[in-house]
């Protein structure tokens, strides 16, 4: 949309293919291709905290509720689960991600880490670097979709402004 060279010559501005683009997606189904991965914690409403979180690439999530995001079964090195008394009075630190697997999946993450020539830990990350992909682009999906929903008539006269009519 912003390569402004492959519209030249084209009947809609940027802000008319913006809206277009909008109004499509509003009528577009989004499919998912990677399992989401919920990090598990013990109450179900805390999961989308968690996710937002890492898909922010958060450093640290203040809470109250230190008992439920303590024992998650997930671990994330990077992401520190803090009081609200601040940062600097209680340094979190985490070393090492705990997964649940079932003897078979490890055996066949192993396998398959060992025949890309490439450690466990750095799959793993590549993993959830392809579902982090995964969930910023059905984000930035629905938030689209919500802004061209309800405008199919400005869309059809964008269509066809588009086709010179």
């Amino acid at each position: 949309m912003d390569r402004e060279s492959l519209f030249n010559g084209f009947r809609l501005n940027k802000k008319e293919r913006s809206d277009l683009l909008d109004i499509f997606l509003a009528r577009c189904e989004r499919v998912r291709v990677y399992y989401t991965w919920r990090p598990n914690l013990r109450d179900e409403g805390d999961n989308h905290l968690m996710e937002l979180a890492i898909a922010g690439t958060a450093s640290s999530i203040v809470t109250r509720n230190l008992r439920d995001f303590r024992a998650m079964e997930l671990r994330f090195p990077n992401l520190r689960v803090l009081p609200p008394r601040g940062p600097a009075e209680g340094d979190l630190t985490m070393a090492a991600l705990t997964v649940r697997l079932s003897d078979e999946k490890h055996r066949r993450l192993k396998a398959l880490a060992k025949s890309r020539g490439t450690p466990l830990n750095q799959l793993i990350d590549e993993m959830a670097t392809l579902i982090l992909a995964e969930f910023d682009a059905e984000t930035r999906f629905a938030v689209r979709a919500a802004r061209g929903a309800g405008r199919e008539a400005e869309g059809m006269a964008l269509l066809k402004k588009a086709a010179g009519e």
